[in-house]
């Protein structure tokens, strides 16, 4: 608040000290002290009124050179020419005829003259000057603004995609509990925790949108349990987990939900056709693959949407750094997922 005065004045005096310096030296002559005092509070007013008019009238706005500033210049220039010979009136206590005489000399006239001119270019550049940097200043707050507003959106889309867990699951879950409490309580207990484990993961939030795989695979094993406990066990399926790191970071929900849409859209029961899961990682990937039977003659359409939530989770967290695909092949469906961690990371680390 206090910087921009200090150096106005830090500035002013610096300046003053060197023309005085170097107009002793050359004319080798100390001119009293109020000629000094006179003549730079009329220049540096000049360049503060200079500096407002312009503000005032052009603003911090891209304008071009309006007929109004040439008009307004040379009134200026005019206002500070009888200002100046003025003071050198009261200085020299000249007689009206000779003051006349003396302003108009050349000596006078041309030194004056340019001296107004002198301090009114060095008022409009730092007008322009003070002009850029303001409007650098404003562009980049607006920049600053568009970018903690599409942080936000983008955090409020993840969220969003997050948190849309298929109230199908929960439908289910709760019908089964309901009937399992009547006829099998052990069941229905053990119902309850997977589910209260996995809304709870659901609702976790983590610092930076991320969460370690383990945590991931871990519900999905409640996911498998409570489906196990649904259809008694009669689930035929192939769970095969190759984790070499489990604490190797991954978007929450994208593999549940990948499982979920399994339970929802499959047929999990066939003895025929096991269902098959199968995630495995590394350092630098993780995979899951997926196949099962459809209840549905088109698998694709009917999870379309769980599916195109995952793609644009996935897209705004790892940009181009993972492949998503999906397909029916004889009421089969088929998925798989590579996420290619060592890529996205260099990217994050250049960013």
């Amino acid at each position: 608040m206090y910087l921009e005065p200090v150096f106005h004045i830090v500035f002013w005096v610096i300046f003053i000290l060197g023309e005085v310096i170097v107009a002793t030296s050359i004319i080798d002559a100390n001119r009293p002290i109020l000629h000094y005092v006179l003549y730079y509070f009329l220049n540096i007013s000049l360049v503060y009124f200079h500096i407002w008019w312009l503000l005032y009238h052009f603003g911090t706005g891209k304008t071009g050179m309006k007929w109004k500033y040439v008009v307004f210049f040379l009134l200026e220039l005019a206002i500070y020419f009888l200002l100046a010979s003025g003071i050198s009136k009261i200085l020299g206590n000249f007689t009206v005829d000779s003051f006349v005489k003396a302003s108009l000399h050349y000596k006078f006239l041309i030194p004056t003259l340019w001296r107004g001119i002198y301090f009114l270019l060095f008022a409009t550049a730092y007008y322009l000057l003070k002009r850029n940097l303001i409007q650098k200043e404003t562009e980049l707050r607006s920049e600053l603004e568009i970018e903690k507003l599409k942080s936000k959106l983008l955090i409020s889309e993840k969220e969003f995609l997050r948190a849309q867990i298929n109230p199908h699951l929960l439908f289910n879950t709760l019908t089964f509990i309901r009937t399992a409490a009547k006829h099998d309580p052990g069941n229905a207990r053990e119902a309850i925790s997977c589910l209260a484990d996995i809304m709870r993961y659901a609702l976790k939030e983590s610092k930076d949108g991320f969460v370690d795989l383990a945590s991931e695979v871990e519900q999905i094993g409640n996911m498998i349990k409570l489906n196990r406990l649904r259809f008694e066990n009669y689930l035929n399926l192939e769970y095969t987990i190759d984790i070499q790191d489990g604490n190797i970071k991954i978007i929450p929900i994208i593999l549940l939900t990948l499982v979920e849409n399994i339970f929802k859209h499959g047929n999990v029961l066939s003895s025929d056709c096991p269902t098959k899961i199968m995630i495995t990682s590394d350092s630098s990937t993780i995979i899951f693959h997926s196949s099962n039977l459809s209840d549905h003659p088109n698998a694709e359409e009917t999870s379309k949407l769980g599916l195109s939530n995952i793609r644009e989770r996935l897209k705004t967290s790892y940009q181009d750094n993972f492949t998503f695909t999906h397909s029916l092949h004889h009421n089969l469906f088929l998925v798989d997922l590579r996420i290619n961690l060592r890529e996205y990371q260099k990217k994050s680390i250049a960013i």
